[in-house]
């Protein structure tokens, strides 16, 4: 199966994707808890969400807190991961690193392909 970008629709499922903070996240679900926060895991302070990586879970926690320790340098735009400050410098850099095997478009960002 292959995905193909389309300007007019974004393709993606954003819902489905690893890491949702969306509202609609049932923290209440007694099951979801439990199956979460496993012993040898690290544990979010501030919903039921845990991992094996505490580094995961300090970012993580970011999106509780509003912590966004990454600044552009020249729109001063904050970010809360490095990762999507450098996806964001590309807009001022204008670099497109990701080219379309299909028809050679290039995008300043994997998922865009």
């Amino acid at each position: 199966i292959e995905a193909y970008h389309n300007d007019e629709v974004d393709i993606f499922d954003r819902e489905s994707r690893r890491g949702d903070t969306s509202p609609q996240t049932n923290w209440s679900d007694p099951h979801k808890q439990q199956t979460d926060r496993q012993p040898d895991k690290h544990p979010c302070r501030f919903c039921p969400h845990s991992s094996s990586s505490a580094v995961d879970v300090a970012i993580h926690e970011r999106t509780h807190t509003g912590e966004r320790p990454f600044s552009c340098g020249a729109c001063e735009k904050t970010f809360a991961r490095k990762s999507h400050l450098i996806a964001h410098d590309r807009i001022h850099t204008g670099e497109k690193p990701f080219k379309c095997n299909t028809c050679s478009r290039a995008f300043t960002q994997k998922h865009s392909l």
